[in-house]
Formats: structure tokens, C-alpha cells, sequence
């Protein structure tokens, strides 16, 4: 499921015609497929009546047994999605390559952007069509894909959490101060790194600053998922 979830996640990102202002990061191209974020760290927040963008990167397999068991062996010759439905009002997708269809072992990434003046949590639905060369013949595999979500936060929220919630240092070698977190109503922490696993949870039992050993963690990136009575914050640091 992990493995269908992160290759569906990469043709999410291909949802209108258009070319987004996002490069695919460098940093994924040495990776056999992913998406950044995934499922699991999902989207940052959103601000009611204020503008949003934020972008998603991903490696789109070459093999499409990583899409569907079923067709495990055979070559992804293409992806394409076909529609995305569920985004807040105000907000559209686009590809950074214009006809948003990728390449099997593509490196890629798109946008997500506009304003929502209407407070809420909008579950988004992906239906795509993976292209799968199948004895040489070309095999068209339909999928439907949940799981991300944008949640639409009150005006001012989500950029007070965004500011007094701060991260040091960063990038970080064994010890990361996260400070801010009872005045923004932070409640607890789980850090998850770039394929979506859980590493650590922290409980923060009201105090304002946490340290938390990292000196475990390999070197990369990692999401801090921070659960609070205003929702979910999602913040970066690199471990080096």
C-alpha cells in the first residue's frame, strides 16, 4: 500500500496543462520513485483570504509493479492524470512541463496555488492513467487515488503558528530546539522523514521549547508534523 501510495502521489502532481513556477529538486533524482510530501506529512496549512503555493515533488517509477502488484516487471512508459477534484475554491494545480504527462524514472514536480476564502479541511481525489508496455504492447491502467488534503485555517492562524513556531538550529547535527510551541498551542510533534515513515513523536506536556535529540536520524530531510488546537503546522529540517 506504502509503495502504491507513493507512486500515485507523483502523477497527483500533473493535474492541469499549465507549466508551474516550481524546478524539480536535485535531490530526488537519485531515488528510485517517491513523492515529497507524501500522504502521511501531507500539505502545509492554509490561510483563509490569503494567497497559498506551495509545491510537490516527486520520481515517478519505472517499474509498474510499484504502481499495481499485478503488472510487476512490466515498463511505466507513461503517467497522466486525468482529473483532480476536491482542491479549496480559488486553488488550481500545474505541472512544471506543459501537457503534464511524465516518463517512467521522470524527476518532476508541480505547483499548488491561489487563495480560498472559505474556511475547512478539503480532501482531494486523483484519478489518473498509467501507460503500461506490457510484451511490447502499450496497456492503459486506470487508478483513483485519496489521501491528501488542504486544510483551510482562520486568517491570522496559521501565520501566527508559521512565525512564533521556530526550529534551531536548522540544519541540524545532533540537538533541534523547536521554540514557540505552547504560545502557538502546539500539543505534540511527530517527525517523519522523507519516505514518509515515523521516526520520533514528542510530546511537549505544555512546555514552550522541546529539545529533541536527532543525532540518530541518517542525514536528509525531515518533516515535523506539529498537532495543535488550531490544527496540523508542518515544518522542515535538514539533519546533516
Amino acid at each position: 500500500m506504502k509503495k502504491l501510495l507513493l507512486s500515485f502521489t507523483l502523477l497527483f502532481i500533473v493535474t492541469t496543462g499549465l507549466n508551474a513556477q516550481c524546478t524539480p529538486g536535485a535531490n530526488y533524482a537519485d531515488s528510485t520513485y517517491g513523492v515529497w510530501p507524501d500522504t502521511i506529512q501531507n500539505f502545509p496549512l492554509a490561510e483563509q483570504n490569503v494567497y497559498y503555493v506551495t509545491d510537490l515533488n516527486f520520481k515517478v517509477p519505472e517499474d509498474a509493479g510499484d504502481v499495481d502488484p499485478t503488472y510487476a516487471g512490466a515498463t511505466i512508459q507513461s503517467f497522466v492524470v486525468n482529473n483532480v477534484s476536491g482542491l479549496p475554491p480559488g486553488m488550481s494545480y500545474s505541472c512544471n512541463i506543459s501537457n503534464c504527462t511524465y516518463a517512467g524514472g521522470a524527476n518532476g514536480c508541480a505547483q499548488i496555488s491561489g487563495t480560498c476564502v472559505t474556511q475547512g479541511v478539503y480532501d482531494i481525489q486523483i484519478d489518473l492513467t498509467a501507460t503500461v508496455l506490457i510484451f511490447g504492447n502499450p496497456l492503459p491502467v486506470p487508478r483513483s487515488f485519496t489521501g491528501y488534503r488542504i486544510e483551510v485555517g482562520a486568517t491570522g492562524i496559521v501565520t501566527l503558528l508559521q512565525k512564533d513556531v521556530t526550529f534551531a538550529p536548522n540544519p541540524v547535527a545532533n540537538e533541534l530546539s523547536m521554540s514557540g510551541l505552547y504560545s502557538a498551542g502546539i500539543q505534540s510533534a511527530s517527525i517523519f522523514n522523507a519516505s514518509g515513515q515515523l521516526v520520533k513523536s514528542i510530546e511537549t506536556n505544555s512546555y514552550d521549547k522541546v529539545d529533541v535529540n536527532v543525532s540518530d536520524l541518517t542525514d536528509g530531510i525531515y518533516m515535523v508534523h506539529l498537532q495543535g488546537v488550531n490544527g496540523t503546522l508542518v515544518k522542515k529540517f535538514i539533519k546533516n
